[in-house]
């Protein structure tokens, strides 16, 4: 009876093993050659699906915070830089928003509209949307990175309104996109021509919800959300003539 038990589980030790060797089906990239999958790649996949967050970093702004998001008819958008913040989350009925100043402790605030959407200082469209048409589709290599495994391709980006075309890579995990990494012209403090990296982690959005603090917010109008969000974005700028 021993014997027959330690046969059983046995034989149901390999069945199990076999099933994770063939888990995912034939059409994993790592069961084929890599540059011919990833050649199509981008007709059978979306760069980013909802819900989704998109974080966003620059290497030449180390302290500055930049992210946004989508689920559903729910979006949201975050951005921070030397003790200023604006926090934002909206649909199509109601947009709350949040900003804070070095001299002004921020409250959230709503307010009931039909358009939210184009109170957004960024879009995901805005992000994302050079990266539709991309072409020279290479297969790089394949890392690890704190325990995940990425396929990094390399893609040319068609440069929008007469701009030049730009390399770029994109990181792969279980068959999705989760990181972009391109460089853009930008300038120092000293007003320096420098390259800037920047690197657009998209994250996983289902928690996105309104946050507890927001939903004892002080109503409102359109008018004074836009005010505030005019004093974040240009705060801190200094208008004299040098």
């Amino acid at each position: 009876m021993k014997k027959l038990l330690l046969a059983v589980i046995a034989m149901l030790m390999v069945i199990t093993l076999a099933g994770c060797g063939n888990g995912g089906g034939s059409d994993k990239p790592a069961e084929k050659n890599k540059q011919e999958y990833y050649a199509t790649y981008f007709d059978n996949h979306e760069l980013v699906k909802d819900p989704f967050m998109i974080s966003v970093n620059y290497s030449d702004m180390t302290d500055m915070i930049m992210e946004i998001g989508a689920k559903g008819e729910m979006f949201t958008c975050r951005m921070a830089f030397e003790g200023r913040s604006l926090e934002m989350i909206g649909n199509d009925k109601a947009l709350y928003m949040k900003v804070t100043l070095p001299d002004q402790p921020g409250e959230w605030v709503y307010t009931e509209t039909e358009d939210a959407e184009s109170m957004q200082p960024v879009t995901a469209e805005e992000m994302t949307g050079s990266f539709d048409d991309l072409k020279d589709v290479t297969y790089k290599e394949t890392v690890t990175e704190n325990g995940k495994e990425y396929d990094i391709i390399t893609v040319t980006v068609k440069g929008e309104d007469g701009e030049e075309d730009f390399p770029a890579e994109i990181w792969v995990c279980n068959d999705k996109v989760e990181r972009i990494v391109y460089e853009e012209a930008s300038f120092d403090e000293n007003g320096n021509d420098i390259v800037s990296k920047v690197t657009m982690n998209i994250l996983d959005g289902s928690s996105i919800a309104l946050p507890k603090e927001a939903e004892n917010a002080a109503k409102a109008s359109e008018e004074d959300l836009m005010m505030q969000l005019f004093a974040f974005l240009f705060s801190g700028m200094d208008f004299e003539d040098e």
